[in-house]
């Protein structure tokens, strides 16, 4: 039986994500890319039709699988990466 547990919070544009975590490993495939978040709770697969910039601390809003192997991303927001404005510059919207 799979168990997920999501974090849930906001942002400053009142989004809810389901989790947190560092991106890394980063595969181009046919559709999109496929890559690992690490969380509190494990390691998750991830998949996204964009690409994440760069790698580092992000929070992701989606749904899993029907068999719960991959989470599919719909909105993926770098928590690193802030402007001179102290805004966040990468907030990826319909990933799937």
């Amino acid at each position: 039986m799979l168990i997920s547990i999501f974090t849930y919070f906001s942002d400053e544009n009142n989004i809810t994500y389901d989790m947190t975590g560092i991106i890394h490993g980063v595969k181009t495939s046919s559709n999109g890319y496929v890559f690992s978040i690490d969380t509190v709770d494990g390691d998750v697969r991830c998949f996204c039709k964009e690409c994440p910039n760069d790698l580092g601390y992000y929070a992701v809003r989606g749904k899993y699988s029907n068999d719960g192997n991959i989470f599919f991303i719909e909105r993926m927001h770098n928590m690193e990466k802030n402007d001179e404005n102290n805004n966040v510059n990468q907030d990826l919207h319909a990933c799937t």
